[in-house]
């Protein structure tokens, strides 16, 4: 991204403190799974929501949804798909259950 010039500038004039925490880490997987959205902007559409969810323990990709908004059955399907998908027999009987982490927005 730095090569092609696409990062974005650091706003200097931000007055809000930044509170700095430590994520956790871990090389299992499902231990910690991640999940966040970003906004996509399509051209002759608009914007577009992709809600995704990511076990950080294995980097892999477990669901991800687009939609034209951003509510909360958005994100619940995106979390739903992912359990289902790696827990197709329940996840009542694992041992360890996932921790779901998230940046709480802006």
């Amino acid at each position: 991204m730095k090569k092609n010039n696409l990062l974005v500038p650091k706003n200097l004039k931000l007055k809000a403190k930044r509170v700095t925490t430590v994520k956790p880490k871990t090389i299992e997987p499902n231990c910690y799974w991640g999940i966040d959205m970003t906004k996509i902007m399509i051209s002759d559409y608009g914007w577009a929501y992709l809600h995704v969810v990511i076990d950080w323990g294995s980097k892999k990709l477990l669901s991800c949804k687009l939609s034209s908004r951003s509510k909360t059955s958005d994100w619940l399907d995106a979390l739903n798909e992912a359990i289902n998908l790696q827990f197709p027999q329940g996840i009542k009987d694992v041992q360890c259950k996932p921790a779901l982490v998230s940046d709480h927005g802006s």
